[in-house]
This record gives structure tokens, C-alpha cells and sequence, in this order.
């Protein structure tokens, strides 16, 4: 959980030699180890780098392995790599002679910068209400406070994408302060509140395969039908055998050609697990994931694959969805709410049995 004020620290980059920080008022630099602060007085920028494994320099000041910038002014920003940023930035030497930036903000204003990137900005604000409080959610459930690299979450695919305060709107700061504190529970506890593009129809369980332990009741998948209006709901991609051969020839595999493609392995969603290339050779057991690696996730959108077939020298994947199809289905909270549904309903359609709560409340 963040601290009593709600802070939490967001690593906005690592393994850093030279940072451009820029500042729009005045500002405030103090050394975290020793107490030792100067005030910066005019908006300028400056060059941040380490200096041998445990000490950062920033313009022609020394300090130890960690500093923290803070703007005087709430209104004023720091900017770094092309983006604002409205909290303090610490810059942590991380004892390899590079260092990490870190934003430490609060929760709220996190969300600011999570929700323009995670969804449009000009959906309905139910919609946005829904995904603020997934977000939120989500965030929360994956942080790991304390942690010895000394941030909580990343600002990317690996937690939830960030970009600071470049896209501030006013619907976002709506419907964050709308939901202010509010997080799905199941049990009392937190829920991985996962959330996607378009489920294709139905979501599913948190199960890559076959086997796997049963999800909790708000994670188990359920019917949408309110997603059918996007491009993602139904797609087909082409992949060239001469493509497709290349990715094998990448795991060690000699094949010259592939007789077809068949279904491997479909979990109880229908989502495909892995597919089985017959070739020349032998026959190849391939996992969907590593398609989706190789070619890309926005190339071969999910795994809801309907079938695959041979067309002259290529073959055709059907399927369904973007994402991973767990959680709230983005499209479907977005149909659901021009159809006049409020961000609690939309909820509880796509996390059934999860209990609404604020985080401040959670065990």
C-alpha cells in the first residue's frame, strides 16, 4: 500500500548515464542521506549523471546516492525525455554507476497520468469511472513498497502505462475524482482487477493453459456482447509460410515447409494455448505467446483464435479480441455506458462478487 499520505513512487526510467530534468518555477533539491537542499530559483534545465557507483551530480553540485527535486509551486511541473511530471523526481544511484528516476506523487494524481493512455479520453465518463477504479485497483495489488530499488510500481506495460501530466483532460480528472479511493475487493482482500482492449465476445480466467487453479469468483470470465461495435471484435491476419518458417528457423528448427497448422492446446474460454505446425521435418508444438512475440501483440491481437488455414502460400488466423481477454473488457465498458450504465454496473458485469471499497479500508 502507499504510505499514510497516499504516495507512491513511480520508476520513470533506470540504468540512466545522463538525464535532461527541466523545471517550470522554483525548486527545491535536497540530498536524501544527508539533509543538505538549495533551492533552485528560475525555471532552467539541467544535466543529472553519476558519479562513480554511489554518487549523483547535478549541474555542478555533488550529492550521495540519492536526491529528490520538488517544485515550490503545485502548478509547476519537471520535465524529463519529452513529458511533465507534477510530483518530486529522485534521482537514486543504483551502484552500477548509472541511476533511476522516480516520481513519488500521490495515488490520485498517478491516475491522472494512467487513464489518457489506458483509455480514450472522450468515452463516456462511466466508462472512464470504470476504468479509473480498475486502474486503481490494479496499481495497488501489484506495488511492492519498501522494495530495495526504492520505487513501487514501473511506469509501462509491466504495471500499468504512465505518462505523467502530458495529457491532462478534464474528463480523466473527473472521473478519477469521482471514484477518489475506490478499489475492487473480493474476501477483503485486493483483486488483480486486469482489464483489456476487447474480449472478443466473453472474458476469461487468468489461465494461460490447462490445469491451472481456479481463479477467484470476480476473475472466472463472463459474456459481454457489448464489444461487437470495434475493429478488434473480429479480425484475420496473414502470415507468409516463408514468415512463418523464419520464426521456426529462431527456435533451432530446420523445417523447409509447413503442411498446416492445427490447434494444439484451447483452454475452457476457447483462448489457444498452442498451436502444432506439421512440417517437412517434424511436427513443432508451438506456444501462442511466442507467436504473439515474435509477430507482435498488435499484429496478432489475442489468442481467441476461431481457426487457422492455408491460402496459397500463406495462412489465415481468425480470431477475436485484443488483449488477454482477463478482467473488464474496455469496448464492452464503453458500449455499456452509452447504453446508460453507471461505472458501479459496469463493474460488477465484468468482476462479479467484487466488493467495492477504499484501499484505506483494505486488510
Amino acid at each position: 500500500m502507499p504510505s499514510e499520505k497516499g504516495i507512491i513512487r513511480i520508476n520513470l526510467a533506470e540504468n540512466l548515464t545522463f538525464a535532461d530534468i527541466g523545471i517550470t518555477g522554483k525548486t527545491l533539491v535536497a540530498d536524501l542521506n544527508t539533509g543538505k537542499k538549495f533551492k533552485i530559483p528560475a525555471p532552467t534545465t539541467f544535466g543529472v549523471r553519476p558519479l562513480g557507483a554511489d554518487n549523483i551530480r547535478i549541474a555542478s553540485y555533488t550529492f550521495s546516492s540519492a536526491l529528490r527535486l520538488t517544485p515550490y509551486v503545485r502548478t509547476d511541473r519537471l520535465t524529463y525525455s519529452g513529458k511533465s511530471y507534477r510530483g518530486s523526481i529522485v534521482a537514486r544511484a543504483d551502484g552500477k554507476g548509472s541511476f533511476t528516476l522516480i516520481e513519488e506523487l500521490g495515488l490520485e494524481e498517478y491516475l491522472y497520468g494512467v487513464l489518457p493512455i489506458e483509455m480514450s479520453p472522450a468515452w463516456p465518463i462511466e466508462a472512464l469511472k470504470a476504468q479509473a477504479v480498475a486502474a486503481r485497483t490494479y496499481a495497488l495489488y501489484n506495488m511492492t513498497p519498501d522494495s530495495k530499488n526504492g520505487f513501487d510500481l514501473y511506469s509501462d506495460v509491466r504495471d500499468q502505462a504512465y505518462v505523467g501530466a502530458s495529457r491532462d483532460c478534464d474528463s480523466v480528472l473527473e472521473a478519477v475524482r469521482a471514484t477518489e479511493g475506490e478499489v475492487l475487493t473480493y474476501d477483503g482482500n485486493l483483486i488483480p482487477a486486469f482489464y483489456h482492449a476487447n474480449c472478443g465476445g466473453k472474458t476469461s480466467p487468468p489461465a494461460w493453459g490447462k490445469g491451472e487453479s481456479d481463479p477467484i469468483p470476480p476473475l472466472r470470465g463472463v459474456s459481454c456482447g457489448y464489444c461487437g461495435f470495434s475493429k478488434n471484435y473480429e479480425w484475420d491476419v496473414s502470415l507468409s509460410a516463408r514468415k512463418l518458417l523464419t520464426f521456426l528457423a529462431s527456435y533451432g528448427h530446420k523445417a523447409e515447409r509447413i503442411k498446416r497448422i492445427t490447434v494444439s492446446d484451447r483452454n475452457d474460454a476457447g483462448r489457444v494455448s498452442a498451436f502444432e505446425f506439421k512440417t517437412d521435418e517434424d511436427d513443432y508444438t508451438v506456444k501462442t505467446s511466442d507467436l504473439r512475440k515474435y509477430f507482435g501483440a498488435s499484429f496478432l491481437r489475442s489468442s481467441y483464435i476461431k481457426k487457422v488455414y492455408a491460402h496459397g502460400g500463406d495462412f489465415i488466423f481468425e480470431g477475436r479480441g485484443y488483449g488477454h481477454g482477463v478482467g473488464m473488457c474496455q469496448d464492452g465498458a464503453k458500449g455499456l455506458a452509452e447504453r446508460g450504465y453507471k461505472y458501479t454496473l459496469i463493474l460488477r458485469r465484468y468482476y462479479p462478487s467484487a466488493r467495492l471499497m477504499d484501499w484505506r479500508d483494505v486488510k
